[in-house]
């Protein structure tokens, strides 16, 4: 082997050595993730504000189908990125978006990304946005261990009034995650706390009725259907009467 061909050898295995170590041109790792026109374009979700605006540009995602599917697909890759590019808003178009389209896992990822981003900026309006959209999804996905996660997660969270008027909802939504795991018994010792907790309402009542009926009882489930509508009847003759009592 001549000298020169020696030479140009050891150039050659210099240079796949650089390529393989990361030093390359070409390779798939080196080119961007997502293309900048689509990244320019789903940045500018961070600048939407207000529900009317926000619900225009779902509204668009949502008739776009194929388009939205790829937006949100490429913003699943930018979701990745440390810090995360996007705010709440954008988070949430884009969950909700993904949610409507049944891209299930990327919708979990921006309504977990929402409450952290809700959190951060210690918005309760913004967490209790979050926390709904994740418990939807779960149950839209039959994955009740989610949604009594998720509850509970609620449940423990301190944020003054706003966020304490909505724990009795969410306790509903953790009554029916524990009747659809097939737990009934504690789901309705639970509705039956509910039931004392907001005595003469109906509204839990109900729940007690939606739990015996999952459990098989629905003769029990009947007769307990027939007093939560004695109960709206007897709110309907004095509003004052009956009102649902926060608990």
């Amino acid at each position: 082997m001549t000298a020169a061909r020696i030479g140009y050898g050891l150039r050659t295995a210099a240079l796949a050595a650089a390529l393989l170590a990361g030093g390359g041109v070409g390779r798939a790792e080196d080119k961007p993730a997502v293309d900048e026109a689509t990244r320019a374009e789903l940045l500018k979700l961070n600048s939407f504000t207000g529900d009317d605006a926000m619900q225009g540009k779902l509204t668009e995602l949502i008739k776009d189908k194929d388009k939205s599917k790829k937006l949100i697909a490429a913003a699943v890759l930018m979701a990745k990125e440390k810090p995360p590019p996007f705010n709440f808003n954008a988070c949430l178009i884009l969950a909700k978006a993904a949610h409507s389209g049944k891209q299930l896992e990327a919708a979990e990822t921006f309504y977990e990304q929402c409450a952290e981003a809700a959190t951060k900026i210690q918005s309760v309006t913004k967490t209790i946005r979050a926390y709904d959209g994740l418990i939807d999804l779960y149950s839209d996905m039959k994955k009740f261990n989610g949604v009594e996660e998720v509850c509970q997660k609620f449940l423990d969270l301190k944020g003054g009034e706003e966020l304490e008027k909505q724990k009795p909802f969410v306790l509903e939504k953790l009554v029916q995650a524990k009747a659809k795991q097939g737990d009934t018994a504690k789901a309705l010792e639970m509705a039956e706390a509910l039931v004392q907790a907001d005595e003469g309402g109906w509204y839990f009542v109900q729940l007690k009725g939606w739990v015996q009926r999952e459990a098989g009882k629905t003769d029990d489930a009947i007769d307990t259907y027939k007093e939560a509508i004695g109960y709206l009847q007897e709110a309907a003759k004095d509003p004052e009467e009956g009102q649902h009592i926060e608990i």
